[in-house]
């Protein structure tokens, strides 16, 4: 029988959404045609610490349609304060654009907590739940 997965916390920003997951995953959602910003990048890291009372959790970023994350949202995301709550982060892109960004993040940024593209979302929480203790 599959879990059913509920939503325990839930921030709406401008850009993005944050959603602590009963699995003990935080999902950070791109809303469709929204380019991530650096704001709200700090926004969702500042809710994470607060809710998560300072732990770290394995991220699911999930994108909408034509989302993406602008360049200062990209830089501030790779820093050690953009990866102070993240034990690992698996992104999920559903487009070439999407997909392009989300290597040249991984490979010019270096995220300092390690990240990998998906574009199934179940192996890509099967991939975060390797890091759950």
């Amino acid at each position: 029988m599959k879990e059913e997965i509920t939503i325990i916390h839930h921030l709406d920003l401008e850009t993005s959404e944050v959603n602590f997951r009963s699995d003990g995953i935080v999902n950070l959602f791109i809303k469709p045609n929204k380019s991530l910003t650096k704001e709200d990048t700090k926004k969702m890291i500042e809710y994470i610490g607060r809710i998560g009372n300072g732990k770290q959790f394995p991220l699911l970023i999930t994108t909408g349609q034509y989302s993406l994350a602008d360049k200062d949202a990209r830089e501030y995301g790779a820093t050690e304060a953009g990866n102070k709550y993240t034990i690992a982060a698996a992104i999920v892109v559903k487009s070439l654009a999407q997909k392009l960004l989300g290597n040249a993040y991984i490979k010019i940024n270096k995220p300092i907590a390690p990240n990998t593209l998906f574009t199934d979302e179940m192996k890509a929480i099967d991939w975060l739940k390797t890091f759950m203790k």
